[in-house]
């Protein structure tokens, strides 16, 4: 179907159904039976699929060979987890999935409903489950963009931040593994509607920020906050980017000015350090240079006559949040969380590399991921990224995360959930057909380990030549009463053709 340019949206409203497993006979999990194709039949569709996934892309590295079908090209919302039950609701006297009677809350809350995107709608169930205690997580594969019958109000694409009551408590479902801080400060939105400009304003700042969640405090009280979500007004790490401007740049004024809005601070001093120098080359181009005055590459064109401060701020803004991720870490990880895991990669048939090595591979050749679990009583959600030769910070795994439940895990019906002791991805890199003259590209691939279920998706970048006008520096993720923990770990990989 994808394959003709239809737009696909599959509900699963079903125990396990993250990893489409239904092994259950409990009376209230939900389920329908199904008859397999003979060994034949799924054959054929496994080659038709695989031959899909295998067409051309243009990426620098990918995780499809791991998947039947692009996960760019669908949707699945997913009511649990792979080793979660489903649970049923009564209203009005009628009996509907827990799932399926909250998505038709978020579908109808407005008149645009079905134009919201799916990453907003994942949002607002996410909040919605959250703040009735029903203990399931909602999971979202492929396409976050796209919508139920493809068109997104672009109003409704604004990417922001789930809040939610907790023990009379507000929690901003974001921390420190998200880049916030004490006292950093938010716009509370409805999205119920799309005025997002409205005159009654509520301010929140955060009063203490925990690994994964923080506490809000807000100057209004609201009787339920589902449907309700944050946007930040200023960001705690732009403000430690450090920016110089060239003391021949034109309007410097203006530029100051742009970059303050944006929570970026800068100065003209040449003898104070930078991260980033913004200087006009001699061949009347500006060109930004890194922390070493080494020329950064992979950059659009910026002719002078051409470029204004706003679009050069954009560029600033775009790499300082590129920097944040790859910069992103916890070194305040408990020691019993960090040794409960590890994580490796190999290529070439070489011993495995440890995080934070150099990885040397050729063009279209295969590196592996390999997450080992070395303790049987916690469980790991897994979250890997690209952070790529052109500035994009793209997910690779296709779904929210990847989880590890614990070693026999007991579920709600007596049994248990299966056990993984290891989970491995095949990763192909490749050096794109515009950096084949460089002989090579580099790339990291940022791999975020958590205790808990959460989302990352609001790191990601777009390619630095589709910068749009859309904030990328927001995040969001989900809270539950289990310990907060985090780790990330970085691969740098160069490749070379």
């Amino acid at each position: 179907m994808v394959d003709k340019g239809l737009v696909v949206t599959l509900v699963l409203d079903c125990c396990f159904s993250a990893s489409v497993y239904r092994n259950i006979d409990s009376e209230n999990a939900r389920y329908l039976s199904y008859n397999w194709p003979d060994s034949r039949q799924a054959s054929d569709l496994e080659n038709s699929l695989a031959s899909l996934a295998a067409r051309s892309t243009k990426r620098d590295a990918s995780m499809r060979d791991n998947w039947l079908l692009n996960p760019d090209q669908y949707t699945i919302l997913a009511a649990c987890g792979p080793h979660e039950t489903a649970k049923e609701r009564l209203e009005t006297s009628q009996w509907s999935g827990a799932l399926s009677s909250r998505l038709v809350k978020a579908l109808s809350s407005s008149s645009n409903g079905l134009r919201r995107s799916h990453g907003d709608i994942y949002r607002h169930l996410r909040t919605s489950f959250r703040e009735s205690g029903v203990a399931q997580n909602p999971v979202l594969y492929g396409n976050q963009n796209q919508g139920f019958f493809g068109l997104v109000d672009p109003d409704h694409q604004l990417r922001a931040i789930g809040i939610a009551k907790h023990e009379g408590k507000v929690r901003l479902l974001a921390g420190k593994a998200h880049g916030f801080r004490d006292g950093d400060k938010f716009d509370i939105l409805s999205q119920s509607t799309s005025n997002l400009g409205s005159k009654e304003r509520l301010i929140a700042k955060i009063t203490r920020t925990g690994p994964l969640t923080s506490e809000l405090e807000l100057p209004n009280s609201l009787d339920s906050l589902a449907g309700w979500i944050a946007k930040p007004l200023d960001g705690s790490y732009p403000q430690d980017f450090r920016i110089q401007l060239a003391p021949n740049l034109p309007h410097k004024d203006e530029w100051l000015t742009v970059l303050k809005e944006r929570s970026l601070e800068a100065h003209i001093n040449v003898e104070q350090a930078f991260d980033l120098k913004v200087v006009l080359g001699s061949s009347g181009e500006y060109e930004i240079l890194n922390e070493h005055s080494q020329k950064v590459i992979n950059l659009p064109t910026l002719p002078q006559s051409q470029t204004n401060a706003k679009r050069i701020c954009n560029i600033i803004e775009h790499l300082a949040q590129f920097t944040m991720v790859k910069n992103l870490s916890n070194k305040l990880a408990t020691n019993n969380f960090r040794n409960s895991f590890e994580v490796r990669m190999s290529a070439d048939k070489k011993e495995p590399y440890s995080p934070g090595e150099q990885i040397e591979i050729q063009h279209e050749s295969i590196v592996r991921l390999q997450i080992t679990r070395k303790k049987e009583d916690t469980g790991l959600y897994i979250f890997v990224y690209d952070l790529g030769p052109f500035w994009k910070v793209e997910r690779m795994h296709g779904a929210t995360y990847v989880d590890m439940p614990p070693r026999k895990k007991l579920l709600a019906n007596g049994g248990y959930a299966r056990d993984i002791e290891m989970c491995e991805w095949k990763i192909k890199m490749m050096v794109p057909d515009v950096l084949r003259e460089h002989g090579s590209c580099e790339d990291i691939i940022k791999i975020i380990v958590t205790s808990k279920p959460t989302t990352f998706d609001l790191l990601e970048l777009p390619d630095i030549e589709k910068l749009s006008s859309a904030s990328t520096k927001l995040r969001i993720t989900h809270f539950e009463d289990v310990l907060e923990d985090w780790a990330a770990f970085n691969f740098p990989i160069r490749t070379s053709c």
